[in-house]
């Protein structure tokens, strides 16, 4: 029971993490493709399962140049972030 009531507060006393979802990299592709069909042709090869980035400059500068030119307005914020929760 001692050894329980310290890992406890071992755990109570860890630093706390905030856990927090980045809205650009959930960026919902049928609803980008919708709004804008001339723009996003085809889902780039990022939005496959299985994909991954070099590193966090090559994911940076794609979302820059890819997500950042659709999330435009709040409204599309709130689009993104309603069809990301619907989906998870």
């Amino acid at each position: 029971m001692a050894d329980n009531l310290r890992l406890i507060e071992f755990i109570d006393a860890l630093p706390k993490a905030e856990h927090h979802l980045h809205i650009e990299g959930s960026a919902p592709w049928a609803i980008m493709q919708s709004d804008e069909p001339d723009r996003y042709v085809e889902p780039p090869a990022s939005w496959k399962d299985d994909f991954r980035f070099v590193d966090f400059s090559e994911f940076e500068n794609h979302i820059i140049n890819y997500v950042v030119p659709w999330m435009n307005s709040p409204e599309r914020y709130a689009t993104a972030a309603i069809e990301v929760i619907k989906e998870r």
